[in-house]
């Protein structure tokens, strides 16, 4: 292998790993995006979550046994 093959090659792996430099960035972008959803869908879980123990809460204090019935 000659001093010419090296270059192609070594400009070749730079390349590629330019690309996978590249890519990962792009993926770390979408991980964060999905952790920040993951978040906030946790935050509205924990309201909801709240929301059903406060009806719940109404519910045993107004003396209801079972699930409301049709309004």
């Amino acid at each position: 292998m000659d001093k010419a093959d090296i270059e192609r090659r070594v400009i070749a792996l730079e390349s590629a790993l330019a690309h996978l430099q590249a890519e990962l960035q792009d993926l770390s972008d979408v991980i964060a995006g999905q952790w920040q959803v993951i978040d906030r869908l946790g935050g509205r879980l924990d309201s909801a979550e709240a929301l059903v123990g406060r009806l719940d809460a109404d519910r045993q204090d107004d003396g209801g046994d079972g699930p409301p019935g049709p309004a």
